[in-house]
């Protein structure tokens, strides 16, 4: 009868060898930058395409952000996502990016996460009387000075278990018909659903304001909304 061989150890050696060289080779290959081209920027630096660019913001101290090899800004990973130079930065980090409205010479943007519901923000007021309104952990009790108001009409949303991510337009005033997003946690309770229409906000505080020309960050300015 015909038998089978085994093979022997050492086939079985280098079949692991060549697959770990094989390895090896492909990580090398998806090096997205050449880090030590950045040694004089800063003391740890992860460069990455956008598709990448969360990752290496939660594993850095210090970012640079680079545009077609021309530095756009250099910071924290809170900085340069809370604080971006330019609209560049604005939308390379962040999953939605931060909304961003045309306004004359001006470019207004806030982030998904920051342009809730107008019923999840706590009034000012004591924490019995929020209470005795709505249930606390559906509120954030923190005094976010003035507010934005906005009508916001959803078009679709995608549910992510843990989070809603609601896309639409603003309805009515002077950005009618602007496209946003909002991210929202899943445990807000109210139904968005297609062509519903809602209130919705923006703390002023997280306005964050452009120059239309050079799309670099300048200081606030007062806007006529409506």
């Amino acid at each position: 009868a015909r038998m089978h061989r085994r093979p022997d150890h050492g086939a079985r050696v280098d079949a692991v060898d060549l697959a770990r060289a094989h390895e090896r080779r492909r990580a090398e290959r998806v090096e997205p930058f050449p880090l030590d081209r950045l040694r004089d920027l800063a003391t740890r630096r992860y460069v990455s395409p956008a598709s990448l660019g969360l990752v290496y913001l939660a594993m850095g101290d210090r970012v640079v952000v680079l545009n077609q090899g021309t530095v756009r800004q250099i910071g924290t990973p809170q900085e340069v996502y809370d604080e971006p130079a330019d609209t560049f930065v604005a939308t390379f980090l962040g999953s939605p990016p931060m909304n961003l409205l045309d306004s004359d010479d001006l470019i207004i943007g806030f982030r998904p996460e920051r342009f809730l519901p107008s019923s999840l923000v706590a009034r000012s007021g004591s924490t019995d009387e929020i209470a005795s309104k709505m249930r606390t952990e559906h509120l954030l009790l923190a005094d976010v000075g003035k507010r934005v108001p906005l009508r916001f009409r959803v078009e679709y949303l995608e549910y992510l278990g843990a989070e809603r991510i609601l896309y639409g337009a603003l309805e009515g005033g002077r950005f009618s018909g602007k496209s946003v997003v909002s991210r929202i946690p899943s445990g807000v309770p109210g139904k968005y659903e297609a062509n519903s229409v809602h209130d919705f906000l923006v703390p002023e505080s997280e306005l964050k304001f452009f120059d239309r020309t050079s799309e670099k960050r300048v200081e606030a300015k007062a806007i006529q909304w409506q």
